[in-house]
């Protein structure tokens, strides 16, 4: 693991992967970047806050920036997945008890339905059409999630 100051250069493909998120004015004009790699995945701290992870060219927002993913559809589970999702399982659709309106690809976020705790950040598999109609399978490749490397550095 390694800790250093985000160059000008990298800071711009940040922002050109950030496009579909509303970022603060503070977070743009930000000089206090900074970059935390592990093994697979860079985590971002802009103004010592811990923002968002990037995983190969996927950034996503860190799993405890409630603001950040307010702008992800939701996907809620029942409270049965939470041990496998904790440990990186995917998503699986018989886990799922509902969600919102999502498209094959998009950035989601999955949260366990009795506590409306965000669990996991991932990659949809299927849109939520061909979801309402699938009985079993994976829904959601999990990306990051309450328990990785990233979460244990920061809790740390």
């Amino acid at each position: 693991m390694s800790i250093r100051q985000v160059s000008k250069r990298e800071f711009r493909e940040l922002m050109s992967r950030l496009s579909r998120y509303v970022l603060p004015e503070n977070f743009i004009k930000s000089k206090d970047i900074k970059s935390v790699s592990f093994r697979d995945k860079e985590l971002f701290i802009v103004n010592q806050k811990p923002l968002f992870v990037k995983i190969g060219r996927i950034v996503i927002p860190y799993i405890e920036n409630s603001w950040l993913l307010e702008q992800l559809p939701k996907i809620i589970v029942d409270t049965g997945a939470v041990p496998h999702l904790s440990n990186g399982a995917d998503v699986m659709i018989p886990g799922i008890v509902s969600y919102q309106h999502f498209e094959k690809d998009d950035i989601v976020c999955v949260y366990v339905e009795k506590y409306d705790i965000p669990l996991a950040i991932g990659v949809a598999l299927l849109s939520s059409e061909d979801l309402s109609g699938a009985k079993r399978g994976k829904a959601v490749r999990n990306l990051h999630y309450r328990g990785d490397e990233v979460w244990r550095y920061l809790k740390g």
